[in-house]
């Protein structure tokens, strides 16, 4: 489905990602781990195209995305969760879901997977027409990521949906991640430092380590520590 040969790209003359290659499989969920400054967010800045490759390409169902917008990238299936929750946190949090969609035009639909989705999580919906910024930091996570498939992904990439929250409501947004992707057909790239919380949800792992993929696994032939051990890997130059 997502194919990244031989992928460089940086900032200015700072080099991030060297010679990366990665495959994203048909209605898999595949975490891509690895310590800070392991150019793990540039990864998926690269996919969306908000950042240009340098050297070698993205294949996203057999065409290039060289050449292609950000929008366009929405248009063809693949969808952004950014690191951070992003809302917008003075527009209200249907108004933040109604964004998810402005790709589309049956907005009959839209209503309906809005109500869906609003159904769902009550304590959201209670603040449907409040500004999104008063929802706690899980329910800011859970509704991002809810944006994000409004536009009907066929891929959606998720940067660290686990960074700044408490334990417990990591486990909120890790629960509704699980619910969401069981019942949908969708492949999912996830960038995530928590090991543990990323193998509960994954079907495989890879370790991303000096701009490189050095490790990548079934989660059922590794351990979170196994994973966590190619961390401090030396990376040859």
């Amino acid at each position: 489905m997502l194919v990244m040969d031989n992928v460089h790209a940086g900032y200015g003359m700072t080099k991030v990602l060297h010679g990366l290659s990665l495959e994203v499989r048909d209605s898999e969920v595949l975490s891509v781990c690895g310590p800070n400054g392991a150019g793990k967010s540039t990864l998926l800045r690269v996919i969306s195209r908000q950042l240009a490759l340098r050297r070698g390409d993205v294949m996203w169902e057999h065409a290039s995305l060289k050449q292609v917008s950000p929008s366009q990238v929405v248009r063809r299936g693949i969808a952004l969760c950014p690191e951070g929750r992003r809302v917008f946190p003075r527009m209200t949090t249907e108004e933040n879901l109604q964004i998810g969609a402005y790709a589309r035009s049956d907005r009959s639909a839209v209503r309906r997977e809005i109500e869906q989705f609003l159904d769902r999580w009550p304590v959201i919906a209670r603040r449907r027409d409040s500004a999104a910024g008063l929802l706690s930091g899980g329910e800011q996570q859970i509704l991002a990521i809810g944006r994000a498939l409004m536009s009907r992904p066929k891929l959606l990439l998720l940067d660290e949906p686990s960074l700044g929250l408490a334990p417990v409501l990591i486990d909120q947004v890790y629960v509704a991640l699980k619910e969401l992707v069981e019942e949908r057909d969708l492949s999912v790239l996830l960038v995530e430092q928590n090991v543990v919380k990323a193998m509960s949800l994954c079907d495989r792992v890879a370790v991303l380590n000096g701009g490189e993929i050095t490790f990548s696994s079934s989660v059922t032939d590794t351990t979170p520590e196994a994973v966590g051990s190619h961390y401090f890997e030396k990376v040859a130059e």
